[in-house]
């Protein structure tokens, strides 16, 4: 499952709220999402912490990144 489409989904948070998450993904890849936001951290943290062996994998190790072509931006590295 991509979490890019995870982006969508949204959440109304109750003292009895359960989210769900797949219980078969073995690896959370991030990279550069200037979409991210609360769900997106929250399904990859149930995935790491819940899912047996899941493993966690960073890239974009670069300090900025060009998001135009007039600007460099902090990156995640």
């Amino acid at each position: 499952m991509h979490l890019q489409e995870e982006g969508t989904k949204t959440i109304h948070l109750k003292v009895t709220t359960l989210f769900e998450h797949d219980k078969n993904i073995g690896a959370v890849v991030v990279r550069h999402d200037t979409n991210v936001n609360y769900e997106k951290i929250q399904y990859a943290t149930l995935c790491i912490h819940e899912n047996p062996r899941c493993i966690f994998i960073a890239t974009n190790s670069g300090i900025i990144i060009n998001m135009t072509d007039l600007q460099e931006w902090p990156a995640v590295g």
